[in-house]
C-alpha cells in the first residue's frame, strides 16, 4: 500500500486543483499532506451501520449480530450508530483468469463485498464456475472468489452477483447478504452522514421533509426513521434508475410514506409551486474526493467548474421551496474548498440565508470562521465529508 500511495501520490502532482487542496487541508489542520493522500486508499478503522429504531432497538440487534459471530460495538454518540471494525485481508495477485470491475464496485469488493451485476464489466480467460482475480479497471488487484456468471452475460445482466468473493485485501463482513440487512434492521452508513440529521434536530416531528438528490436514500431514510415517519417526505432524484433505486432502499426500511418522484431538482418549484419546505436536504453532485478507500483519483478543473455550477443552482432552488425560517442542510463527500466552504461564502452573499449553528456536537472547518463540519481523512477515522445548516431567512 504504501507503494500505492507513492504512485497516487505521484498522479496528483500532475493535478493542481488535487495537490492544491491537499496542501491546504494541511496546512489549515497542521498536518503531513502525504498522511491525507494515503488516508484516501486505505479504508477506516470502523464500518458505520445505521440501526432502524422504527423496527429494533439498538441493544437487541447489536445480540442478533452477536449470534452470528459478528463483533458489533455501539457508537456511544448517536444511539442509531453501531460499527464492526474492519480487519486486513490477504495479499491479491492477478492470475490469468480475470474479472474486471468497475472502479466504485472494486472499491467496495477491496472490503470483502461481493462482486454485483453491473459492476463487473469484463471476463478474461475464465468461465462461469472458475476461481478469477477481481482488479481494477486500472488493474489493481482487489479480490479473489468464484465466477457465478458466464462471460456472455455479462453485459447482459443487470442484477444478481457476478463474482462471490473469497478473499480481499481488507475483511469486512458481508453486511448486504445478512437478514437483518434484508429485513431493513440495518443500513450501510457513514457517521458523518449520520450525524447530519442530528445536526438539524430539534425540528417538528410532522414537518415537511425534503431531499432533493435523495438517492440512494440514505439521509431521508435516516430523517424517515428518527422522526418516526410522522411528517411529510419527498425525495427526488433525476433518473428513472436512481428512482427506482431509492424506491427500493425505501421498501426495504419500510419507509413507504416516502414519496419519490423523478425530478430535476434545479426546476422543483416550476412544477410544485406550493412546495414548502420545513427541512431541505441537499447532498448535490460532487467530485467525491473524500470516499475512501479509494483506488484512483480524477480530478479535472473543468469538471469541478460544472459541479460549482450545478451546485448552486441547486441552492438557489432549495431556498425557493424551503419556508422562511426553515433549514436547508448543504453536504458533500468531497474534500476541495471550493465546493463546500466556498460555496457557503457564494451562498451567504447571493441568497436570503444564513448560517445556523448545529444543534449537535461536530468537527468545525478549519478553513473557514463558521460553524461548518468539515471530516479529513487521516485526522478523522472517517470519509471525507462536509456540511453546512443554513436557515431561509
Amino acid at each position: 500500500m504504501d507503494e500505492f500511495c507513492q504512485k497516487m501520490g505521484e498522479k496528483a502532482a500532475e493535478k493542481p486543483i488535487l495537490l492544491r487542496t491537499i496542501e491546504m487541508i494541511a496546512d489549515a489542520y497542521g498536518t503531513d499532506p502525504n498522511m491525507i493522500l494515503c488516508s484516501l486508499f486505505v479504508p477506516m478503522k470502523r464500518y458505520y451501520l445505521r440501526v432502524n429504531l422504527t423496527k429494533i432497538r439498538t441493544v437487541d440487534l447489536l445480540f442478533r449480530l452477536r449470534e452470528k459471530g459478528i463483533l458489533a460495538y455501539s457508537c456511544g454518540t448517536l444511539e442509531e450508530a453501531i460499527y464492526v471494525e474492519i480487519q486486513g485481508g490477504e495479499k491479491v495477485t492477478a492470475g490469468e483468469k480475470i474479472a474486471v470491475a468497475e472502479r466504485e464496485a472494486a472499491e467496495r469488493v477491496m472490503l470483502g463485498a461481493d462482486l454485483y451485476m453491473p459492476g463487473l464489466k469484463k471476463v478474461l480467460n475464465a468461465k462461469k464456475g472458475d476461481e478469477v482475480t477481481i482488479v481494477s479497471e486500472d488493474g489493481i488487484p482487489v479480490a479473489e472468489g468464484i465466477l457465478e456468471v458466464s462471460p456472455g452475460e455479462v453485459n447482459r445482466r443487470s442484477k444478481g452477483i457476478g463474482v462471490r468473493v473469497l478473499r480481499s485485501l481488507y475483511r469486512l463482513p458481508k453486511i448486504r447478504e445478512l437478514e437483518e440487512y434484508k429485513l431493513g434492521l440495518i443500513t450501510d452508513q457513514s457517521l458523518p452522514s449520520m450525524l447530519l440529521v442530528r445536526m438539524l434536530d430539534p425540528f417538528p416531528r410532522h414537518g415537511v421533509y425534503v431531499d432533493m438528490t435523495a438517492s440512494p436514500g440514505g439521509k431521508i431514510g435516516h430523517l424517515y426513521e428518527y422522526t418516526g415517519g410522522l411528517g411529510k417526505y419527498f425525495a427526488f432524484d433525476h433518473t428513472e434508475k436512481k428512482v427506482e433505486r431509492l424506491k427500493s432502499e425505501l421498501r426495504r426500511i419500510g419507509a413507504d410514506a416516502v414519496i419519490a418522484l423523478k425530478e430535476d431538482s434545479r426546476f422543483i418549484s416550476l412544477r410544485w409551486r406550493d412546495m414548502k419546505s420545513n427541512f431541505t436536504i441537499l447532498d448535490p453532485p460532487c467530485s467525491g474526493l473524500g470516499n475512501r478507500p479509494r483506488l484512483s483519483v480524477d480530478l479535472d478543473e473543468r469538471n469541478i467548474k460544472n459541479l460549482i455550477s450545478l451546485q448552486r443552482q441547486l441552492l438557489k432552488e432549495a431556498v425557493r421551496i424551503t419556508s422562511p425560517g426553515g433549514l436547508i442542510s448543504y453536504s458533500t463527500c468531497t474534500l476541495t474548498y471550493e465546493e463546500n466552504e466556498g460555496q457557503v461564502l457564494w451562498a451567504l452573499e447571493n441568497l436570503p440565508i444564513e448560517v445556523a449553528e448545529p444543534s449537535f456536537p461536530f468537527p468545525q472547518s478549519s478553513l473557514i470562521d463558521l460553524p461548518v463540519a468539515r471530516f479529513i481523512p487521516g485526522v478523522h477515522d472517517t470519509i471525507g465529508f462536509f456540511s453546512a445548516i443554513f436557515r431561509r431567512l
